[in-house]
């Protein structure tokens, strides 16, 4: 006999499988127009999500190295093109203003321009570089800096400067009678006089076969570089450069 005997329910108990209902179609409430509106604008918008088979390939990795693009601010990496002191991806060497090919490019407020909008640009600054008063209507425009026509003169005789017609020596303009001699250019490499062409970079003076690498000694005139304490380097030696600063022995690396 069991040790435990049952316990009696208090009611009977029903173990029959509770039946299933009739589906039934389900009515949904009117819409109200507000509703249908955004379902009309949903569906003009069509399918705006991008192909999963070309997403991948329509996006150009950016670069992690080099100078930063004058135009876009991106690091340009190998694809790296100079306007003077300036720094371009190729594709972005255009004219700011019209997005057309530089021809002869005109440098305004650090960007560049063609010749046609540099016409219709104005410094950020728009007073006069001589009187520091409002510019006229047609003011000139010089070296990056701004002046009332009237105001444009030579600062050795005073008279009116024409723009097609005068000499820039240390920062100050004259009309060709009263401008000083040039002054003797020095390579900052070789330390020898420079005579007909050069290349300035970062306000240094090179012989053209002086502005080489650093540290490989490859020339740089037509190959991406970078100034590291005020040295050029070839893109690879700059990586390089910028691992021994970081260990304190750039100064073997800087024959």
């Amino acid at each position: 006999m069991s040790k435990y005997l049952p316990i009696e329910p208090h009611g009977p108990v029903d173990f029959a499988v509770p039946r299933i209902m009739p589906s039934t179609s389900y009515s949904a409430a009117p819409m109200e127009p507000e509703d249908e509106e955004v379902l009309k604008i949903i569906r003009s918008l069509g399918n705006m999500s991008a192909p999963t088979d070309t997403a991948a390939d329509s996006y150009t990795p950016l670069a992690s190295f080099g100078p930063r693009c004058t135009r876009c601010g991106n690091p340009c990496g190998n694809d790296v093109y100079y306007h003077g002191p300036l720094p371009f991806h190729k594709k972005h060497f255009v004219c700011k203003r019209c997005g057309g090919p530089l021809h002869v490019p005109i440098t305004i407020n650090n960007d560049v321009y063609c010749q046609n909008c540099a016409r219709m640009v104005k410094p950020k600054a728009p007073i006069c570089h001589q009187c520091n008063g409002q510019l006229t209507d047609k003011p000139v425009i010089v070296a990056g800096k701004c002046f009332c026509e009237e105001h444009f003169t030579c600062a050795k005789c005073g008279q009116v400067l024409q723009q097609n017609n005068f000499v820039q020596r240390s920062g100050k303009f004259y009309c060709p009678n009263h401008a000083p001699e040039s002054p003797k250019s020095v390579c900052c490499v070789c330390k020898l006089q420079v005579e007909g062409q050069n290349i300035v970079r970062n306000g240094l003076v090179f012989h053209p076969e002086c502005f080489v690498c650093t540290g490989c000694r490859q020339n740089l005139a037509h190959v991406p570089y970078s100034f590291i304490r005020n040295k050029p380097y070839c893109l690879s030696c700059a990586d390089k450069a910028q691992n021994m600063i970081k260990n304190k022995r750039l100064s073997s690396f800087m024959v």
